[in-house]
């Protein structure tokens, strides 16, 4: 099952598994992919070329600019479409 984003002229998904994990963790989507896609805050920061600690600072914050976001879904290898579920 996955959770369907509208865009302009295409459709992304973020799947199940991911908006549960941060529903039941109370956690932000960003850290819910990371979880899902079994990476650590270190190897994110370092494709993003950033230290873990502001790593982990953007991940924990309530929002995020969206060229934070695309440089994280760049990392996360998602399209920037599946960090936004209020779309």
């Amino acid at each position: 099952m996955s959770h369907q984003l509208r865009q302009e002229d295409e459709t992304e998904t973020i799947p199940h598994e991911v908006v549960s994990y941060m529903i039941d963790h109370e956690c932000s989507i960003v850290k819910a992919w990371r979880v899902r896609l079994k990476k650590t805050q270190k190897e994110i920061a370092e494709k993003m070329g950033i230290t873990q600690r502001s790593y982990s600072a953007i991940e924990n914050s309530k929002t995020n600019q969206k060229a934070t976001l695309e440089k994280i879904a760049a990392a996360l290898e998602i399209s920037p479409a599946q960090l936004d579920v209020y779309e």
